[in-house]
């Protein structure tokens, strides 16, 4: 008889133990499926969450609405299902071992968003009722409805508190961002952006461009909407402390779309249009018939989601074109995309998820602005060829327009950009009260601009020698690490509590170059064809990181209590700058949540919070700047010399700015009136400036951490459902801001120059807005007579006062909805250098009544008087040098950003052969009021190259956003 061995028969025990122990466990526990919808129109909820907040677990809804929880334990719990733009819906469910429970939730629309969840700033995901500062949010419904295509644009009336106004109206250009005011005479006031946890490249104006008259090429042109699933946005202050050294001018953060779970479903989508060139503010007729010209637009998209419970995917792909609104396709832009997300769950205790997004644009420019006689746009407006009597023709020289437009597109200046970006995160959680998250993303932009002007060109006559080509290269690149951690601690006696910890840092690698020819071969496009070669290079390199400690204390679920810091460090310090220390701490009161909260009252007021905080945040200084650095000086072709460049600093820190947030949000009538108004006082201290050296050193000036800018102001939105029915809805919503800038100390610092020009400096002065513009207003003498006198004083300010925004959203019979939305901006100035263009050109924008030789002295006087009231210079005595106030204009506007309608064909009319088909309409940019500037848009802004700051307020001959109009349709077989 043989027997086993012992060994074996411990090895087969534990596997059947084991088995055994297996099917228990799965005998004890069940799952919970279901499917959410939305209460209007029965239709289902994408992307819904469903979870078990007690258990820590949940699902995400698929292309059907439909969720599934796994490994459920027996009992009954309480299910949330959430969504972004809805109110939170909970239900009891029963659990029985090896068993489905099934249940389903009916979301219901709504203007309060109390509940819902953001991350940014956070630390730890956490619902609007307990934050301490505004965090403001972009559904994925509000983007659905947008014709947007890059992030600038759909920013655009969306956010209370946040402006984000068209610099120019072509290709590669962005927005000009800013919150809450100018907080830096350094910087521009461009948020820094994420995309899931992954810091990219925001900028614009770089070192080495090659201007092309006010318009730069922007990072933000190339992060496409695509396929974006919210956006969450703070506006400094408190929210942006656990961003450190960075986020004085607050945080943008966009979430990618990473499927759900389902079979894998295509949807394809065409949109196509015109769009029609905005000629409202031009000047002349035969810019509009000869320039200007419609242009049609098509962009094509193809999408794939779907995956299991353990993986899902969404990928996408996008191409559009159109040739742009100029003669000859001198403002041509092609863009490519192409982004992928995924999210795999490894384990009951830890997932992954990895984003990728690969885009490709190209773009046309054209020169504008000062180039009077060899820009397109300057040359039709402000040309010498067609000022009244200013220009004489010479022989064999034509002042046809159309000809001479001809020669003004030979040169050809286009640019190109390839951006990858890519991030994977991490998660895990040993323990569901320990959540951990690691991250590791790069962001990756590489943009070659080649302005060629061939020797046809100069041999027009019109555009000046010699021929040349430049080309400006410019390689970036941010890396980014960051751990997350958070931490649960046991309630104790109706107190929560949670701690969040974690690390975050970037380095970034900015490495520019240009170079030009000068004489080159005709016929030939290349370096090596040159006569005269010029190169130059620039590169920088930055590293920050810092740690964080926060604290989010509950008291009986209505008082909310955050404490926090961030300590940071940054190699643009100086050295005996060491780490920096970020505080923030806020308090936030649901007093409408309270037992005591008079019951009659719940009616009316159906939520209401009280909040408070305090934070500070930082900005860091330039790369180098606090070190000491010499130049080389070309005397000749073949010799060099060494001069004094940087004198250094080794104090340099970063600008400290510290806020003051107080606020309430309120909810009315059941929910369908929202309320969120906040005052906000923010003071930059340690602003840099550029402080004078002794020159007879050979050092001018040095950056230095010298002065003190505040902003403060109010912002009030509103958002209210007024009219619900089952075949119709209607919401409207609402809001304005305010900003008071003023910059309050120099530190010691002379006034100086940040802007403007040599004849209309805007001007960084005490007690005054940053950017006042210093002007000569023309005075008369004792006599009552103009005869050239003027004084010099600053006037007005270049950042509007108050900006707002305003939208109606109507769904109706279910499957059409309507969206209007629009901005405005008022209380600021802008500089018009179109009218000084044009008065030095020969043209009669600025010439009043003529003065008869007859006149008397007091005839004289009241002429000139007049003149003056009118807008224009008061005789022959004065030119806009010394009567420059008469180019600084109230640039006040009123817009309507879109119109748009989106029609979800129904079932009975697509029948089985398509899942759903989506027919849009949308205009953008389509109507404008208030405006009472003279031939220019006083939303844009010309961008003078090279500077880092761009406060706006200056107006030029441009190009304004074009009328679009766009068809779409989505299928999705």
């Amino acid at each position: 008889m043989k027997f086993f061995p012992k060994r074996s028969i411990a090895s087969l025990l534990a596997i059947i133990l084991t088995l055994v122990a297996g099917r228990a466990s799965a005998q004890e526990t069940g799952e919970i499926r279901g499917i959410v919808t939305d209460a209007a129109d029965s239709s289902p909820i994408i992307g819904a969450n469903v979870s078990i907040p007690d258990l820590k677990i949940g699902a995400t809804t698929n292309l059907n609405g439909e969720f599934v929880i796994r490994k459920v334990p027996v009992g009954t719990h309480n299910v949330v299902a959430r969504y972004v733009g809805y109110k939170p819906q909970t239900k009891s469910v029963e659990v029985s071992a090896g068993t489905a429970a099934s249940v389903s939730f009916s979301l219901v629309q709504s203007a309060a968003q109390a509940n819902e969840i953001v991350v940014t700033g956070q630390g730890v995901a956490t619902q609007k009722r307990q934050l301490t500062s505004s965090v403001e949010t972009i559904s994925q419904k509000q983007i659905e409805q947008t014709a947007s295509q890059s992030i600038d644009q759909l920013l655009q009336g969306q956010v209370p508190g946040l402006s984000s106004f068209n610099a120019q109206g072509i290709g590669g250009t962005g927005a000009r961002i800013q919150t809450r005011g100018v907080k830096s005479a350094l910087s521009n006031t461009t948020p820094v952006i994420y995309i899931d946890g992954i810091r990219v490249d925001n900028g614009d104006n770089f070192r080495l461009a090659d201007g092309t008259g006010g318009a730069v090429s922007s990072a933000l042109a190339d992060l496409v909407v695509g396929d974006i699933e919210r956006v969450e946005v703070i506006k400094g202050g408190a929210a942006s402390t656990l961003y450190g050294s960075e986020a004085a001018n607050g945080v943008i953060q966009i979430f990618t779309k990473k499927g759900s779970p389902g079979e894998a479903k295509f949807r394809f989508s065409t949109i196509n249009g015109v769009d029609v060139p905005e000629t409202r503010f031009t000047f002349e007729e035969g810019t509009r018939t000869t320039l200007y010209r419609p242009a049609f637009f098509n962009r094509q998209a193809i999408n794939v989601t779907g995956g299991s419970e353990a993986l899902t995917y969404n990928a996408s792909a996008s191409l559009q074109n159109t040739p742009g609104v100029f003669a000859g396709d001198e403002l041509n832009n092609t863009l490519y995309n192409f982004t992928t997300g995924l999210r795999a769950i490894l384990s009951p205790k830890s997932d992954l998820e990895f984003t990728a997004s690969y885009t490709r644009n190209q773009f046309g420019r054209a020169l504008l602005n000062n180039a009077y006689d060899a820009s397109p746009l300057s040359a039709m407006e402000a040309g010498s060829f067609f000022a009244p009597g200013n220009y004489i023709t010479p022989a064999g020289f034509t002042q046809n327009r159309d000809s001479i437009l001809q020669f003004l597109l030979i040169p050809n200046l286009r640019e190109t950009v390839n951006r990858f970006t890519s991030g994977v995160a991490f998660s895990i959680a040993p323990l569901k009260e320990w959540t951990n998250t690691f991250r590791f993303g790069i962001d990756y932009r590489r943009n070659e601009a080649r302005n060629l002007f061939p020797p046809a060109a100069i041999a027009s006559g019109i555009i000046s020698p010699p021929s040349s080509l430049t080309r400006a290269d410019r390689d970036f690149m941010t890396l980014s690490i960051e751990y997350a951690g958070s931490f649960k601690l046991p309630d104790f006696g109706g107190i929560s509590q949670t701690i969040s910890f974690g690390a975050r840092g970037f380095r970034v690698e900015d490495r520019e170059f240009t170079s030009e020819g000068q004489n080159i071969a005709a016929g030939t496009e290349d370096f090596d064809n040159s006569g005269i070669i010029n190169s130059f290079e620039s590169n920088q390199a930055l590293f920050n990181g810092g740690i964080y400690l926060q604290d989010q204390i509950g008291i009986f679920d209505n008082l909310f209590i955050n404490l926090a810091a961030r300590v940071d460090v940054n190699t643009a310090f100086g050295s005996e700058v060491g780490t920096q220390f970020y505080p923030t701490a806020g308090i936030a009161y649901n007093i409408a949540d309270e037992a005591f909260f008079p019951s009659s009252l719940r009616e009316i007021i159906s939520g209401f919070k009280l909040r408070a905080s305090y934070g500070r945040t930082g900005f860091f200084p330039t790369p180098f700047a606090r070190d000491r650095t010499f130049n080389v000086a070309r005397n000749t072709a073949t010799t060099a010399g060494i001069n004094f460049g940087n004198p250094g600093n080794r104090s340099l820190g970063p600008e400290i700015t510290t806020s003051y947030d107080f606020g309430f949000d309120a909810a009315f009538l059941n929910d369908r009136v929202a309320v969120e108004f906040n005052y906000y006082t923010q003071t930059t201290d340690a602003a840099l400036f550029d402080f004078p050296q002794d020159p007879a050193g050979g050092r001018i000036t040095q950056l230095r951490n010298l002065g003190s800018i505040r902003n403060r102001g109010i912002e009030l939105s509103v958002r209210a459902s007024v009219y619900q029915s089952p075949n119709f809805d209607i919401a409207v919503r609402g809001a304005v801001s305010t900003v008071d800038n003023l910059l309050v100390s120099l530190g010691g610092a002379a006034p100086f120059t940040i802007g403007g020009f040599a004849f209309l400096p805007m001007r960084a002065e005490e007690g005054r807005p940053l950017g006042a513009y210093q002007v000569t207003v023309p005075i008369a003498d004792d006599d009552g007579q103009f005869t050239g006198d003027f004084k010099t004083e600053l006037f007005g300010s270049p950042t509007p006062t108050v900006i707002g925004s305003f939208g109606i959203d109507m769904t109706i019979f279910k499957d059409l909805t309507v969206t209007i939305f629009g901005e405005f901006a008022g209380g600021h100035y802008t500089l018009n250098q179109a009218l000084d263009t044009r008065f030095y050109q020969g043209y009669n924008d600025l010439l009043g009544d003529p003065i008869p030789d007859n006149a008397t002295p007091q005839q004289q006087g009241e002429i000139s008087r007049r003149n003056f009231a009118n807008g224009k210079l008061p005789n022959d005595n004065y030119v806009t040098d010394n009567a420059s106030i008469l180019l600084v204009q109230p640039a006040d506007w009123i817009k309507i950003r879109e119109i748009g309608a989106r029609y979800r064909m129904p079932k009975n009319i697509i029948g089985n052969f398509l899942n759903g088909m989506v027919l849009s309409f949308n205009v953008r940019n389509p109507f404008v009021f208030g405006t009472r500037t003279t031939g220019a848009d006083p939303e844009l802004a010309t961008v003078r190259s090279g500077r880092q700051v761009d406060l706006g307020g200056v107006a030029n001959l441009a190009v304004s956003p074009a009328i679009q109009y766009r068809f779409g349709i989505e299928i999705t077989p």
